[in-house]
């Protein structure tokens, strides 16, 4: 713990369980056991305490968009967040099941868009704490941003990404925290079809 009560994080720590992660990835260790690393290095990154309140209760990585509804990042660094117990227990009070992907994204009352933006956020606030680089510790594949502009739109904030404007969790927080493009769009072009 650092002077003004912000925890220290070994960095060099980080990067080993980063590293060993993705050694099993690449060498096609089994899911249970890349999960554990993941877990380990979310835990470890997000200083083992819950990033929403702080507590050390009972803490467990939580997966920001559940593994049902997007297999593909379920080893992301930036798809996860240490949660507590209670904090833990509220995030999967909704739908939990495998998605039905004809549907929008929370309307089985699972993945909803506020509190997948809350959680982005309070990511953001604890890199900037906790000082570490958003590139390095909570990287998010091309796939899952692409992902992202599919759903919601906002193909600017993808190319921000791709011009190293911003990075990919800022673009997740700025993405999920507005509403869907195409929702806005429907909403206003009746009403602004009488200025065009």
């Amino acid at each position: 713990m650092s002077s003004s009560g912000v925890p220290v994080i070994d960095k060099e720590q980080l990067i080993r369980l980063r590293d060993r992660l993705y050694r099993a990835i690449d060498n096609n260790r089994s899911d249970r056991w890349c999960l554990a690393l993941w877990s380990r290095f979310v835990r470890a990154r997000d200083a083992h305490q819950c990033v929403v309140c702080n507590s050390d209760d009972r803490i467990q990585a939580h997966h920001v968009f559940r593994k049902t509804l997007l297999s593909q990042a379920r080893y992301e660094l930036g798809n996860g967040i240490t949660l507590c117990y209670e904090c833990h227990k509220v995030a999967h009070e909704g739908f939990n099941g495998r998605p039905d992907m004809t549907m929008p994204i929370g309307a089985q009352g699972g993945d909803d868009q506020d509190e997948i933006a809350f959680y982005y956020r309070k990511l953001l606030e604890s890199s900037e704490a906790l000082d570490l680089e958003h590139d390095e510790f909570f990287t998010l594949s091309d796939g899952m941003l692409r992902f992202f502009v599919r759903v919601q739109g906002y193909e600017y904030l993808y190319k921000a990404v791709a011009a190293n404007q911003i990075t990919g969790l800022v673009m997740a927080y700025k993405i999920w925290v507005r509403s869907p493009e195409q929702m806005t769009l429907a909403i206003l072009r009746p009403n602004l079809s009488g200025y065009f």
